[in-house]
């Protein structure tokens, strides 16, 4: 093979490189199908607090009911921006710094113990141009996890220059897990590892996956 020929082959390598980094990492953005929801913020960026703001006026926003977690969530939300003190059963976490919210409510009916966790936050994608936004939702009653409508993750892929957001499965950002047993997802707070509690009959397994700037890696 003479020089020509290996310098034509090394520049189409190149390039075909340069355009495969290039394509947008997340193509479902622009399915028509896929829920979508605007980011309203003042400043350079959006914080967690614009995100939890957002979702929850999205959720009321028409004629939808407000899901379990939203109706959870707003009246705690609302008192939190008023800097109103929380019920003695309620307690909410916001960090902005690290981009994380927790709400943690027990209540006591009918001789059962219910406890409500929502947990949000969100992470910088390695394209510079978007950011993954998760929230998971628990419920236990008298301790043991409960599963309802919503209970269990979500990911929405948070578009930096549209200021939208767009839904997306967590299979398809690298969470995949088969169980016919109750799982339970708990968010960081600081770091990327993302924590899977499956309760089984005989205990609970937990399996770890770590966000890599573009999806989560099963460690």
């Amino acid at each position: 093979m003479n020089i020509l020929k290996i310098n034509f082959l090394i520049t189409a390598i190149l390039i075909f490189g340069f355009s495969v980094s290039a394509q947008n990492p997340y193509p479902g953005e622009n399915e028509t199908d896929r829920f979508t929801w605007s980011v309203k913020f003042s400043g350079e960026k959006p914080s967690i607090k614009d995100f939890v703001q957002s979702y929850l006026e999205e959720c009321g926003s028409g004629d939808q009911e407000l899901n379990e977690i939203a109706e959870a969530l707003a009246p705690v939300w609302e008192k939190y921006l008023k800097n109103k003190p929380q019920d003695k059963h309620e307690t909410l976490i916001v960090d902005p710094k690290n981009g994380y919210l927790r709400y943690e409510g027990v209540y006591n009916h009918d001789n059962v113990k219910e406890k409500d966790v929502i947990e949000m936050c969100y992470w910088n994608c390695s394209d510079n141009k978007h950011k993954l936004f998760a929230i998971s939702y628990s419920n236990f009653q008298n301790d043991k996890p409960f599963n309802t409508e919503v209970t269990g993750l979500s990911f929405d892929i948070y578009n930096n220059a549209k200021h939208k957001m767009t839904s997306y499965y967590v299979s398809e950002l690298g969470i995949e897990l088969e169980s016919d047993d109750t799982i339970v997802y708990s968010l960081p707070r600081v770091g990327k590892t993302l924590v899977a509690t499956i309760y089984k009959k005989s205990g609970q397994e937990k399996v770890e996956f770590e966000w890599n700037g573009l999806k989560f890696n099963k460690k």
